[in-house]
């Protein structure tokens, strides 16, 4: 895409699935709702000067496997990133970014979340206190970290998770906070 072009209107490549790569312009200041829906994308990495993240703006892209967040985004809508089922490492790279619900929901194969918003572990999102999502494909145990206050919408999921350990510091927990297999332990 050329430089100049500022915002990816909605739904722009929406079901091109055999859209494997493309290169955002650094003028780009806002994704909207649907722009790489259902697209083929491996990776993306968004440029600089975005701020915005709209709902629904990469959500069902199975293929894409990474994602690149920078620190000029401030706002990440509901679902963004939803059903990414490919999705494995999600860097955040400021502490500043806001979140609506369920931004990674559906994330199946996430393994990572890194950057300052990211636990020691990489396991969780944690914005304010409060647990935004996990990355937890594989494993059997996780463990919420302390300092934790809120577990939000649909926060904790793993399809192979056996446990999940809150610390004492949690006060609420918002319903529904969970997608997990039967005869999941939480303690």
């Amino acid at each position: 895409l050329e430089e100049g072009i500022v915002t990816l209107s909605n739904r722009t490549f929406r079901a091109c699935s055999n859209l494997a790569e493309v290169e955002l312009p650094s003028t780009l200041t806002s994704i909207e709702e649907g722009a790489f829906q259902k697209a083929g994308l491996v990776s993306i990495e968004i440029p600089e000067n975005v701020t915005t993240v709209a709902q629904n703006a990469c959500v069902s892209a199975r293929s894409v496997s990474e994602i690149i967040i920078p620190d000029s985004v401030t706002s990440i809508e509901t679902s963004a990133f939803g059903s990414c089922s490919g999705l494995k490492k999600v860097t955040i790279e400021s502490d500043c970014v806001q979140f609506q619900e369920i931004p990674f929901n559906g994330c199946s194969a996430l393994e990572e979340f890194c950057g300052p918003l990211a636990s020691a572990d990489g396991n969780c999102l944690i914005k304010d206190d409060k647990l935004i999502s996990t990355a937890t494909y594989g494993q059997t145990v996780l463990c919420i970290p302390e300092g934790v206050r809120q577990i939000t919408f649909f926060s904790v999921s793993g399809s192979t998770l056996k446990y999940v350990f809150f610390p004492a510091s949690i006060q609420r927990i918002v319903t529904p906070a969970f997608d997990l297999p039967s005869g999941v332990t939480l303690q």
